[in-house]
């Protein structure tokens, strides 16, 4: 027997008022509804009804959806909330193709292409596109549509290229004149370009005009004049706030003909990274060169060097500094602290005594293992006896007691004396020990031995500590700001021993 259909009476003749309508005229209705929260209002074409459905469905507000979703990390959660309704579709593609990640030798950029031409409505989510190779000549399998899809991706606004040491020449012209659109486009915000060979001076010209840039062991065409970039920019042209640079020779020729008057290429930079090579002899000159051109303006200095290649960096000219980043990549077993470091703080706190923060990043290698000359794991070396280990850490807690006076002598807790030294307007001092472990293998608490001898610190409440871990035999990567997709390349199966 079919139910009987719920009685209805008119509400409102003016459907535009009909909430209003439905709060101050059907008091006389509710005696009606069994549930007077689940109302509905139901529209035709010339009256207005209010009526409790069989099957109702709450309606959330948009922005409470897409809130939801913002909060969402992980992908396939991403994936799952893109196919639960409409709703959720706008929110979900935004991040799902916000960062895309293109393996140019491989059969990413046809797949790409071809998911763009069937729904280019995506086009418009995908904001950070990343491109790689691996080692070799050639920059694209046969009649690949990568240069196509940079053409068709209007909306990136932060774009990577990792050349793996290959050589612009060998760019197809397609695919060359498509990168040297997207970066002298004027859209981007950030772009990352590592190891080429041999690129056009007019494109690394394009590159200072991005507000982030990463240059990493980028080499210049030799055959063309970095004189061309004399010419001065328009002042009100956007420039270059955050530079990340290598070592390279080239970049410093480049950045000497960017000093002349009336250039405003680093007129605005106010964070420079420094990642210099071991083996470059070249950098104290090549940094002391960059430093003297944004002594102005520059407000945080990042380095990133090996423990055993330290050279002494002349910031006393900078009078705007008020953070510094030091990473040190340590290479010796058994060492939290490398010799350098207690001089080095010293020395800044005597040419900056205005430094605000003061982050120290130790990436340790792994204490369990050595590498063999063929990239085998061999034994484990050897443990040091307890009187090494006494010694050991007696060093450390040496370097350790040096630096603590500098962070945390600033009132005068041991006299005059104290009130005369240390940084006066220093609000943190972060260290972060890395490292190089996977599970099951067991890590040291270095964490608690670094914050049992830096009391001073402690005391003063500027002092935070931070201990992870990076994988085995996983190189420490160049700092590169906002940098969240890695191209990572596929590991090598272990053979299975029956």
């Amino acid at each position: 027997m079919p139910r009987a259909p719920f009685p209805r009476s008119q509400l409102c003749a003016e459907p535009s008022r009909c909430l209003f309508a439905m709060c101050t005229h059907a008091l006389s209705q509710l005696d009606r509804i069994v549930d007077p929260v689940n109302l509905m209002v139901l529209k035709n074409t010339s009256q207005t009804y209010v009526c409790a459905p069989y099957r109702y469905v709450p309606q959330v507000p948009q922005e409470i959806i897409d809130h939801i979703v913002d909060n969402i990390e992980d992908m396939a959660s991403l994936k799952a909330c893109s196919l639960v309704c409409w709703a959720f579709v706008p929110a979900s593609r935004t991040h799902i193709f916000r960062e895309v990640s293109v393996d140019m030798l491989r059969d990413a950029p046809r797949k790409l292409h071809s998911m763009l031409l069937r729904s280019p409505q995506i086009i418009r989510y995908i904001k950070d596109l990343t491109i790689y190779r691996t080692s070799g000549p050639d920059w694209g399998q046969p009649n690949s549509p990568l240069s196509a899809v940079i053409s068709m991706l209007t909306y990136v606004t932060r774009f990577s290229i990792f050349g793996c040491w290959g050589d612009w020449k060998d760019i197809p012209v397609p695919l060359a004149s498509a990168l040297q659109r997207i970066i002298s486009s004027g859209r981007l915000e950030r772009l990352h370009f590592l190891t080429c060979s041999n690129v056009p001076v007019a494109v690394v010209q394009n590159a200072l005009c991005t507000p982030i840039l990463s240059l990493f062991q980028i080499n210049l065409d030799p055959r063309d004049d970095p004189t061309v970039l004399q010419v001065a920019q328009d002042p009100s042209a956007t420039s270059c706030e955050y530079l990340n640079l290598s070592a390279s020779s080239d970049i410093a020729n480049i950045l000497k003909h960017l000093r002349t008057p009336g250039s405003t290429y680093l007129s605005r930079v106010r964070r420079i990274v420094l990642n210099p090579l071991m083996t470059a002899s070249k950098s104290p000159q090549i940094m002391a060169g960059l430093l003297s051109a944004v002594e102005t303006t520059l407000e945080r200095l990042d380095v990133q060097v090996h423990q055993f290649h330290f050279k002494p960096i002349d910031t006393s000219r900078l009078r705007r500094l008020r953070t510094i980043q030091l990473h040190v990549i340590m290479e010796e077993l058994y060492t939290l602290v490398p010799d350098f470091l207690p001089r080095a703080i010293t020395r800044l706190r005597s040419t900056n005594p205005l430094i605000e923060h003061i982050v120290l990043v130790m990436h340790l290698p792994a204490p369990s293992y050595v590498l063999l000359p063929d990239g085998a794991l061999g034994a484990q070396p050897p443990i040091p006896t307890p009187a090494a280990v006494a010694g050991i850490a007696g060093k450390i807690a040496t370097g350790l007691a040096l630096m603590d006076l500098e962070f945390g002598s600033s009132h005068g807790d041991d006299g005059g004396l104290a009130a005369m030294e240390g940084f006066h307007a220093l609000r943190s001092v972060h260290w972060k020990i890395v490292v190089e472990a996977s599970p099951p293998m067991l890590v040291p608490e270095y964490a608690s031995f670094l914050a049992a001898h830096l009391p001073r610190a402690r005391a003063r409440g500027v002092l935070s500590i931070e201990q992870t871990t990076r994988e085995l035999e996983a190189g420490v990567m160049p700092h590169l700001p906002g940098m969240n997709v890695w191209p990572h390349r596929p590991k090598k199966q272990k053979p299975v021993s029956h």
